[in-house]
């Protein structure tokens, strides 16, 4: 899914249609300003253990969206959040996240 561009409700669509065993997701393209549906996805998922959003251009708000997801999921391993123009505050929210769901 990394090279596709996605738009309004697509990103909600795949994920009302993931298939429940995948173990890893990656998201390039699309994922600015539907990081509330990430969250919602992340946080009801029990099977993903790795999500690279690396360069997806999420920024800060992206990253507290994320964060409010991974204070309750507790599978996932690895994110990689790399190139997205987060400020001090999301890093923050992400770190507190983190420490929070050990």
């Amino acid at each position: 899914l990394s090279d596709l561009e996605l738009t309004g409700g697509n990103l909600e669509i795949i994920f009302e249609n993931l298939k429940p065993n995948v173990k890893e997701l990656k998201l390039q393209k699309g994922v600015a300003g539907q990081c509330s549906n990430l969250k919602f996805f992340l946080k009801s998922n029990t099977t993903l253990t790795g999500v690279n959003l690396s360069g997806a251009k999420i920024g800060t708000e992206g990253a507290k969206h994320i964060a409010d997801a991974l204070i309750v999921n507790k599978t996932l391993k690895s994110l990689d959040l790399s190139s997205n123009g987060i400020s001090e505050n999301g890093t923050i929210a992400i770190v507190k996240a983190v420490r929070s769901s050990k």
